[in-house]
């Protein structure tokens, strides 16, 4: 064989070769925009259970501080409640008295 026809072979084998990696590229890309949807959505949903915890943790403060006001104007005597109540007031009664402990931002 003479040398252009080694070339035009070598030519058409790095073309293939080419070919070949461009498609693996554009496999690439398909993975990596399905990737970027899934994590679009996974934002969505931590987005909405935030919102979810945050609605859960008022509940929470506005039924402990409805405790609170029953214990303070009621001031029952926990011997004589059942044990899951009086357990329920000694730990809103113990939570009462906790000093509140600020968080601060780094």
């Amino acid at each position: 064989m003479n040398d252009s026809a080694i070339l035009v072979q070598r030519l058409q084998s790095q073309d293939a070769e080419i070919k070949r990696l461009t498609a693996q590229i554009d496999g690439y890309k398909g993975h990596a925009a399905r990737v970027e949807k899934d994590n679009q959505a996974l934002r969505g949903s931590c987005k909405a259970l935030g919102e979810d915890l945050r609605k859960a943790k008022s509940a929470s403060t506005a039924a402990r501080r409805a405790l609170a006001w029953f214990i303070d104007q009621h001031k029952p005597d926990l011997d004589q409640l059942p044990g899951w109540l009086a357990r329920t007031l000694t730990a809103v009664i113990e939570h009462d008295k906790r000093p509140i402990e600020r968080k601060e931002v780094a």
